[in-house]
């Protein structure tokens, strides 16, 4: 039988799939996405891995997956519901709303809690999510943004796909010159000699 927690927290998760419903996601467990058809955008409800059944923390995690980063990148099949592990952008609440990672717990108050999660992603998921709504914002946040929140090789396919061949070139020396991990390197110049990177 499920403590009252768990039970709080899978009608938070009902409260969240709710909110977001009307803005075209759908929900996997505790993953919610939104298909662009050629992007997506996730968020994605964790749990602390020192949760007890009487002590609940979560916090949120946020996505941008690209097709192209992952084909290239993976050389998988596309998932038909990513995960935000899949993404070519992450980042968490915390940094999105201040500096600092946040998790909110189901042991203080339920429903300040429910009305702290609902709040964050009206007042700062959603609105990022209406700034990365196009392949083009999309394209700005991996050339500008901060790169703690992009995959190792995200801004390099990013580049090569779009056709930035001179942004490529200067993200591929700078891997390449950044690394002295072999499996890192060998990828890089995978992903070089795919676009030709390594003749200009």
């Amino acid at each position: 039988m499920k403590t009252k927690y768990q039970l709080q927290f899978d009608e938070l998760i009902k409260e969240i799939h709710k909110l977001l419903k009307p803005y075209n996601f759908k929900k996997s467990g505790n993953n919610f996405y939104k298909d662009y058809s050629n992007f997506g955008q996730i968020l994605n409800i964790q749990k602390s891995r020192w949760n007890t059944k009487d002590d609940i923390e979560f916090t949120i995690n946020i996505g941008i997956f690209e097709p192209n980063f992952y084909q290239i990148y993976y050389n998988k099949q596309i998932p038909k519901f990513p995960k935000t592990a899949d993404c070519i952008y992450t980042i968490r609440i915390g940094y999105l709303k201040s500096n600092y990672d946040f998790w909110y717990n189901l042991y203080d108050n339920y429903n300040k809690t429910k009305n702290e999660v609902t709040s964050d992603i009206k007042n700062y998921i959603l609105p990022f999510f209406d700034n990365t709504n196009t392949s083009e914002k999309i394209f700005e946040l991996i050339k500008n943004g901060n790169s703690s929140y992009i995959s190792p090789f995200g801004k390099l396919i990013i580049f090569c796909k779009k056709e930035k061949f001179d942004l490529a070139k200067i993200e591929y020396n700078k891997l390449l010159k950044g690394s002295e991990i072999e499996f890192f390197k060998e990828k890089v110049i995978e992903i070089g000699k795919k676009y030709n990177l390594v003749n200009i």
